[in-house]
């Protein structure tokens, strides 16, 4: 299949050859549509099994493949215990043994089965299709809404396999601002994890929450904010303007609020009530985050920047067209008001505010951007007064001050990438033995260290490349 698809040019042509294996649908929706991960790459199993002198374990395997990958996803196993898993499945069903007939054979052009198996654990088959493919060959959807096929996913799986439309923001470009007057509200960028809290809320009589789910922005459900929801069940049952989050719509007797925020660890705060005065640890996020359970010495804060009715979150489109939905102000006063109040009456809460600024003039961003350096912000967010729009959108930047370097590119991992040679953009393999220029926001001493204690670059972006390492201009 990956063979006779990958030399077909057409997408229709793709489509038809899919829909000629339907034995494959349930391996390819796991590749494609399911957001769960493998926790095994093949770079790490490649070496993995090249350092292993014995032969692999003789320990019990899944019979397929499929059973395999869910047990990776969902970490049944996980260390060197998934690499022992998954070398002794190779060897079990004759994969390294076929393998070895193999050698010699292209595997960019002619991948051999150990390949193709790399690329699955990789998610990408490079077959030249996409999810959107694998959509198309599904069967026709049920008669379900789009809300509640949404909130079946959500409460059967714990998760959302579909891309979310979430609202993503564009970077200022050459310190290009778009033109700001009464319309626009600026705030600090978090350097923290994005994160969606779906809630379930009965209104009848006493309204009580029926269900919190926390998610990526890709999907994927958070297992280590457990005391956030816990806190934010309280937060919602007891705040007496709840019914200020129908924001115009009208009541009914279930309520589905999708609130838009920032996870962050702290490494400092202040001790004022306001609390205004924090520093994001990013790297304390990021490992407690990563966790399968909740961590005592490690709380987690949410720092929400939006809320939307779950309808105005799925069907934002028609509600934008139609100029029905609320404002940004709207949203942001309704969410305000309820953050500050759980301040004030939860000393417990784990919401944080956000400030939302409104901004008049170039010299107003221009000093909020002169205070976001002298504190060691990230950035500035600048959101338009407008409807919600799940997309990335003009009407929100993101201000960084980036910094610049060069560096002399001394080993790389290959893999295909598209960069701009000579003007000309074109994918290549390597940059060895290269200088490069390299744009980034900060360098980081403890995300992610290198065995020799090196530094890393938050947020880098290949700028240039230039032919040697002797630059000569």
């Amino acid at each position: 299949m990956v063979h006779r698809v990958s030399h077909t040019n057409a997408a229709q042509g793709k489509k038809s050859i899919l829909m000629q294996y339907p034995d494959l649908v349930p391996l390819l929706s796991r590749l494609y549509l399911s957001s769960a991960r493998f926790h095994v790459s093949s770079s790490s199993l490649r070496k993995y099994m090249a350092a292993e002198k014995q032969q692999p374990p003789k320990i019990p395997t899944p019979s397929t493949l499929e059973p395999l990958l869910d047990a990776l996803a969902a970490r049944d196993v996980s260390g060197h215990s998934a690499r022992d898993v998954v070398f002794a499945f190779l060897a079990e069903h004759g994969i390294l043994q076929y393998n070895a007939c193999e050698t010699g054979k292209n595997t960019d052009t002619e991948p051999t089965v150990l390949e193709i198996f790399y690329r699955c654990l990789d998610r990408n088959l490079k077959a030249g299709f996409s999810h959107h493919s694998i959509r198309d060959i599904l069967p026709s959807p049920s008669t379900m809404s789009r809300a509640d096929a949404f909130l079946h996913e959500l409460e059967t799986t714990g998760r959302i396999t579909s891309p979310m439309p979430i609202a993503l923001a564009h970077s200022a470009k050459n310190s290009l601002l778009p033109p700001v007057d009464k319309h626009w509200f600026a705030s600090r960028k978090l350097d923290g994890i994005r994160c969606l809290v779906i809630v379930t809320m009965a209104m009848e009589k006493s309204p009580h929450v029926v269900k919190i789910h926390t998610l990526s922005r890709s999907g994927r459900p958070f297992y280590s904010v457990d005391p956030l929801c816990t806190q934010l069940r309280t937060d919602l049952e007891t705040y007496p303007d709840l019914a200020s989050f129908w924001m115009g719509s009208k009541p009914k007797k279930t309520m589905h609020l999708v609130f838009d925020g920032e996870l962050c660890a702290l490494a400092s705060q202040a001790g004022d009530e306001t609390h205004a005065v924090f520093l994001e640890d990013f790297p304390r996020t990021v490992s407690a985050v990563r966790r399968r359970k909740s961590s005592d010495t490690t709380p987690i804060l949410l720092y929400p920047f939006d809320c939307v009715l779950l309808d105005t979150f799925l069907y934002w489109e028609k509600h934008y067209a139609a100029e029905t939905g609320p404002l940004f102000s709207q949203r942001s006063c309704v969410l305000n008001n309820f953050v500050s109040w759980c301040v004030a009456n939860h000393p417990q809460t784990m919401l944080r505010p956000l400030e939302q600024r409104r901004v008049h003039s170039y010299k107003d961003v221009a000093d909020m951007r002169s205070h976001a350096t002298e504190q060691r912000w990230e950035g500035l967010m600048l959101r338009k007064d407008t409807r919600y729009e799940g997309r990335r959108t003009h009407a929100m930047i993101k201000v960084r001050d980036t910094q610049e370097a060069e560096y002399i590119v001394q080993d790389i991992e290959l893999a295909p990438m598209r960069l701009s040679l000579h003007g000309i953009y074109a994918e290549h393999l390597a940059l060895s033995s290269k200088a490069i220029t390299v744009t980034y926001f900060r360098e980081s001493e403890t995300l992610a260290k290198s065995e020799d204690g090196t530094k890393r670059l938050r947020f880098p972006v290949v700028k240039a490349v230039y032919d040697s390492a002797e630059r000569t201009t």
